[in-house]
């Protein structure tokens, strides 16, 4: 799709209030600085506006504008000089009742600020709408917000990957299914609180600093070594080696390191490494990487073709938007454990 077709969807999945369609056909590197949306604003002034005007969507507004944040929208972007006004009235008299807004020069916190002040002042009862701008001024002023990627000195990764490389100062051992790997336990121990826990540990790990990972290849635990040192490599690991990586950093809460190799990934969607990168995405809710995987599926033929045939996997499945079957609720609502 153009860049016109892209934001005229995006709007529209707002409008309607469907945030899990909206994850599933936003572009995985769609431009939220763009001003193409019917109020000629960026596309988080128009959930704001939208949203005032649908009571019955607040809470999936809401709930929209929080995602939107998480991908990157940018709460501190004016709107430009010729955005569109915009007016709110009731419907039943619309000639004595409307509130109009200028959105020109507004941050989208400014906007929701400036629309409540208007509304309160204007002398009409408008309580829903009053009350959804303030939910909406509290998620844009506490954003769950991506981490900055800060630039690092190559000297300061250098001196790292040279730790790294001496490998006759290691001390902690990692068994794994084709071979060993090693590690210094200070790194470790700083790196990741459950490796913490099991390193510090009366037990075998704490006493013999050996950690058995028999159910991954040692291409996989060298690479969240590597990403522990320096945050980079100098390999060309394959989308198994990284999926092998990103499973031992999610298990040992490395979180910075899951964020990483989550991001690499998005680079590695094929027809061949679909499945096993949307099924990882979506059991470890990595919701950047889950719009990735929707997208590619939602575009690729071949993969339209499997999910039609159910030849995919459930989590798959539900990620590309078709519903469990009724066989599958009821088997899983069968048994009933306490």
């Amino acid at each position: 799709m153009s860049v016109g077709s892209d934001c005229s969807v995006i709007c529209g999945l707002i409008k309607l209030g469907d945030i899990e369609a909206l994850k599933r056909f936003t572009p995985v590197c769609f431009d939220w600085s763009l001003c193409d949306s019917p109020y000629k604003t960026p596309v988080l002034h128009a959930a704001i506006l939208d949203g005032v005007t649908r009571p019955e969507l607040h809470d999936n507004i809401l709930e929209i504008l929080s995602w939107l944040l998480k991908m990157g929208a940018d709460p501190q972007q004016k709107a430009p000089s010729n955005a569109n006004r915009f007016d709110i009235w009731k419907t039943h008299r619309p000639e004595t009742t409307t509130v109009t807004l200028k959105c020109a020069g507004h941050t989208a916190l400014s906007l929701a600020l400036a629309l409540r002040e208007a509304l309160m002042g204007s002398g009409v009862e408008f309580p829903d709408e009053c009350t959804f701008l303030e939910a909406v001024v509290s998620v844009i002023s506490m954003p769950a917000r991506k981490a900055p990627r800060v630039a690092i000195n190559p000297g300061v990764l250098d001196r790292w990957e040279k730790v790294l490389e001496m490998t006759e100062t290691h001390n902690v051992t990692f068994e794994t299914a084709d071979g060993e790997v090693t590690a210094h336990d200070i790194l470790l121990m700083a790196s990741s609180p459950v490796l913490r826990v099991m390193l510090e540990s009366s037990m075998v790990e704490g006493k013999q600093k050996r950690i058995k990972v028999k159910d991954a290849a040692s291409g996989g635990v060298s690479l969240f070594v590597e990403m522990l040192y320096t945050n980079a490599t100098r390999r060309g690991p394959d989308y198994k080696t990284v999926l092998t990586a990103l499973d031992l950093a999610h298990r040992w809460q490395v979180e910075n390191v899951v964020q990483i190799l989550a991001d690499a990934l998005r680079d590695m969607i094929t027809f061949d490494s679909f499945v096993l990168i949307a099924e990882a995405a979506t059991l470890k809710g990595l919701e950047m990487l889950k719009t990735a995987c929707a997208a590619y599926g939602a575009a690729d033929s071949k993969l339209q073709c499997l999910l039609k045939n159910g030849r995919l996997p459930p989590a798959v499945s539900r990620l590309l938007g078709q519903a469990d079957s009724p066989n599958e609720e009821q088997s899983s609502k069968k048994r009933r454990v306490f």
